[in-house]
This record gives structure tokens, C-alpha cells and sequence, in this order.
């Protein structure tokens, strides 16, 4: 039989465990976290929303203009200054084909931004916001359409006018699932 203090202290210990995340039972918080994501994931319902739909589609084409003027300048430029007639092998095609996703997500973010700026976050948080809440979302979209673009370029580094509504549709719909997830599960958008 165990004393009134060593109860005592086993309960305080418990807590203080419980405190770290770390259960007596053998469980952790990453294993709530897991059990929790598979509950959320298996409710087909939870994908149902239609407001939500709404929103994220609001955001994901907001974070697409942001996107779409950095790449299709960057595009037109190496069209303009015949960039494409590069090959393959050579090691600055590799450099010169990042270009186009970096200024795509440069713009985006500017972009975000702003318009954080604009409803009244001051411009630290308003950057941190559109980096930390939206980068993953304008990653999705600036490989998508450069994918496309590559497909339909042969893979030149060139602006191909025909291909500007299919890249505009894979850079909407990659990001999509993905914005109305953070938006349903966590109620975090990017503006």
C-alpha cells in the first residue's frame, strides 16, 4: 500500500509528464496528432463544404495573379530575347528554368503581402503570413504551370500563348485541395 505523498508525488509526476506530451500510457501527442489527421481524413463530409470551396477558390486565385505575373514575364522575356534556343545539356538551362518559379513566387508573395498590408497587418506579420501560410500553395502552382508550359515549349524556355489557359488551369487546381484543407481543418487562409 502506497503513502498519501508517494500518491501524491505519482499524480504530480503524471502531470508534470502529461505537461511534456509524453503520457504514462506509452502514447504522445504526435500519435493524437496522427489518430486525429486519419479521423479528419476519413470523414468524406468534411470535403462537402461548399463556403469553404468558395473561399480557398477566392484565395488560390488571388495567390494565381500574384504567380502568373512573375512567370509569364519571366516567360515573355526569354521569348523575347530568344532564351529558348538553348539545349538541354547545357548547365545554365537548369538555372535559367528555376528563374520563371522564382519571380512566380517573388510576385506572389509581394503580392500577399500587400493586400495583408492593406487590411491592416503591419508589413512584418503581413510577410510572414503570405511566406509561412501560402509558400507550400504558391510552390504547388509555380511547378504545375511550369510543367505545362514545358510540355507544351517541347521543353524550351519560352512563352507558348496557347498553353497560357491550361497552365492557368493545373496552377488553380494543384493548390486547391490544399487551401480549402488548411482552410476547413485549421481555419488559417492566406488573406
Amino acid at each position: 500500500m502506497l503513502s498519501r505523498n508517494s500518491n501524491m508525488m505519482i499524480r504530480r509526476l503524471k502531470t508534470r509528464l502529461r505537461g511534456r506530451g509524453r503520457f504514462c500510457s506509452g502514447f504522445t501527442d504526435d500519435d493524437e496528432k496522427r489518430k486525429s489527421r486519419e479521423r479528419f481524413w476519413s470523414d468524406m463530409s468534411v470535403w462537402s463544404d461548399m463556403s469553404v470551396w468558395r473561399k480557398s477558390g477566392m484565395n488560390t486565385s488571388v495567390c494565381l495573379l500574384g504567380c502568373s505575373i512573375g512567370e509569364f514575364s519571366t516567360l515573355y522575356a526569354y521569348s523575347f530575347f530568344h532564351v529558348n534556343e538553348m539545349v538541354l545539356s547545357d548547365p545554365q538551362y537548369y538555372v535559367l528554368l528555376g528563374l520563371p518559379l522564382v519571380n512566380g513566387l517573388a510576385t506572389s508573395v509581394a503580392l500577399e503581402t500587400g493586400i495583408l498590408k492593406r487590411q491592416g497587418m503591419d508589413l512584418r506579420n503581413a510577410f510572414q503570413t503570405a511566406m509561412g501560410m501560402s509558400f507550400i500553395s504558391m510552390l504547388f502552382m509555380e511547378v504545375s504551370m511550369e510543367v505545362v508550359d514545358l510540355y507544351f515549349t517541347n521543353g524550351s524556355l519560352a512563352m507558348d500563348m496557347r498553353a497560357v489557359p491550361f497552365m492557368l488551369t493545373a496552377g488553380f487546381l494543384a493548390p486547391w485541395p490544399y487551401n480549402y484543407y488548411r482552410l476547413k481543418k485549421y481555419g488559417k487562409s492566406c488573406h
